[in-house]
């Protein structure tokens, strides 16, 4: 079984997003794949409401080809509620953490703990930049400050950290840590 553990849905783009996973689906021959959808770096309340909807409505849509990851912000006081509709409504099976904060800000805590719960994987965007290093972008440090905090909780650090030489070394001990190569200079032109 071929699965791709991280691809999106972009505010904006939904419908195109859509016909090129499942296009990528039948070329590559993949039997799933776990989306998130995604916006600005800071959503709303309601924009997070709409991706994750978007998201629920693709899965519902492929029939089983696609699962989910619910998108958050950790900057909201709803956030726990989020992650409890995704899961348990929606029925997505991790959850996913981009840039709206540090993956070992303590703001995300309290959502490693629902997640360590529910037994379901978190998705941490890690991506190290020689320039252009977006606020509050997860390192490899990052990540495995988190990692070691919390050594129950399933992480997958995205990109391989997208330098993989620095990220890598930051990780490669913590048992509790995978990483995913999506994004990452090892596919640049596919």
């Amino acid at each position: 079984m071929l699965i791709d553990i991280h691809a999106h849905l972009w505010e904006g783009k939904f419908e195109e997003n859509k016909r090129e996973i499942l296009k990528a689906c039948e070329y590559y021959d993949i039997d799933r794949v776990y989306i998130s959808s995604l916006g600005g770096q800071y959503p709303t309340e309601e924009e997070i409401s709409l991706l994750n909807l978007e998201t629920y409505r693709f899965m519902c849509e492929a029939q089983g080809r696609i699962g989910g990851f619910c998108y958050l912000n950790p900057r909201h006081s709803g956030c726990i509620d989020v992650l409890k509709k995704g899961i348990e409504d929606y029925g997505m099976s991790g959850m996913k953490l981009w840039i709206a904060t540090y993956c070992d800000d303590p703001r995300v805590y309290p959502l490693i703990e629902k997640c360590i719960d529910y037994q379901i994987p978190i998705i941490v965007h890690a991506f190290h930049k020689a320039v252009g290093q977006l606020d509050c972008e997860s390192l490899g440090v990052h990540v495995a400050n988190l990692a070691s905090k919390y050594p129950e909780a399933k992480i997958i650090m995205a990109h391989l950290g997208a330098n993989c030489y620095r990220e890598i070394k930051c990780i490669k001990n913590l048992k509790n840590v995978s990483v995913d190569i999506s994004g990452s200079i090892f596919r640049r032109d596919d």
